[in-house]
């Protein structure tokens, strides 16, 4: 399905805007450089994985940062249109861990659970592309956005907790859970942890993780800025070059290392089957988390919905951003009908 065939989606992209945006197009013809602690924009970094960048100073709460996506193909990348800035720039909502992007709306939800190092701006730009078909809600970890003064957390079980109790709170409306990478496995754990409940998730939908009992392989690891340079080059979407910006590091790898640690934390070491329906989404040239890996996922759910791959590495929910929102609207329309 193109942009033209999506019922809720009114318009494509303007071309030729030279504004960066959040799902790509062009770098701003200007940008402030401030010092840290100082006012002006937030400096971004060509090349820096979808949502990672983030100041730790205080920065006005219920305000959204501008966030960078992976590098890419400039083919490859949608240009930035007017829609797209005011669906970034737009106060959500905040209720403890969750932000709401976009106006309130009487139907279904979707709730996003970022990947590791990233805040809930990482999914701001998919306001636009969901058109008002899902009310949209993602988690910010602590230590991050306007949660900077709050320690960074490495307990997998304490982030549910947040996420669960911030979701209690809400009015009972349908649910769904999206969630990629480290995402995957605690929207898994949120819908598990309100199964039989009256808010139970419709479903939930894990994207470019390896099912818990393959990733429970891996061994704890302190990840020193050196393994976490490496890393970032090895999932793709951050050039070579930035790795040593000393600024870049200073922002980016204290919240992703304690990501990676809540991760080799969190231990699954058999399937469970929950009874929330589960959807399983993998890029096709993800060498962190590939197809194989991750279809092992159908044993987590006593109702599979598929796996569905789409083109791109591991950061794929960005660079084929539309065609992973279709799949993901469409697969809530498909449950909601069952009911």
């Amino acid at each position: 399905m193109d942009g033209s065939e999506h019922p809720a989606r009114g318009h494509r992209a303007v071309q030729g805007i030279r504004r960066r945006c959040p799902d790509g197009g062009r770098e701003p013809t200007r940008c402030a450089r401030r010092a840290r602690g100082g006012r002006g924009r937030q400096r971004l970094h060509r090349g820096a994985p979808p949502g990672l960048l983030h100041s730790r100073r205080r920065h006005p709460p219920g305000v959204p940062r501008r966030v960078a996506v992976p590098a890419g193909p400039r083919h490859a990348r949608p240009a930035c249109g007017p829609a797209d800035r005011a669906a970034v720039q737009r106060s959500p909502v905040s209720t403890g861990c969750l932000h709401r992007f976009g106006p309130e709306r009487r139907g279904a939800r979707l709730l996003c659970v970022p990947h590791a190092g990233a805040s809930a701006d990482a999914y701001a730009p998919w306001v636009r592309d969901l058109g008002g078909a899902l009310e949209l809600w993602a988690v910010t970890p602590a230590g991050r956005r306007d949660r900077a003064d709050e320690p960074l957390n490495r307990d997998p079980q304490r982030l549910v907790t947040e996420v669960v109790s911030a979701l209690t709170a809400l009015d009972e409306r349908p649910l769904f859970v999206f969630g990629h990478s480290m995402g995957a496995l605690i929207g898994f754990e949120v819908a598990a942890e309100l199964a039989g409940s009256p808010h139970q998730p419709r479903a939930v939908i894990v994207s470019g993780s390896p099912a818990p009992h393959i990733r429970s392989r891996h061994r704890e690891n302190d990840y020193t800025d050196d393994d976490l340079a490496e890393s970032l080059v090895d999932w793709g979407g951050t050039a070579q070059e930035l790795v040593g910006d000393l600024e870049l590091r200073e922002l980016l790898f204290p919240p992703l290392r304690a990501d990676l640690q809540l991760c080799d934390r969190y231990h699954r070491t058999a399937p469970w089957a929950s009874p929330v329906p589960l959807a399983a989404l993998a890029g096709r040239d993800d060498q962190v988390a590939p197809p194989s890996d991750v279809t092992p996922w159908e044993d987590y759910t006593t109702d599979f919905l598929g796996l569905r791959t789409f083109t791109g590495g591991h950061f794929f929910p960005a660079t084929s951003r539309r065609e992973v929102i279709d799949h993901v609207v469409s697969l809530a329309m498909q449950v909601l009908t069952r009911h």
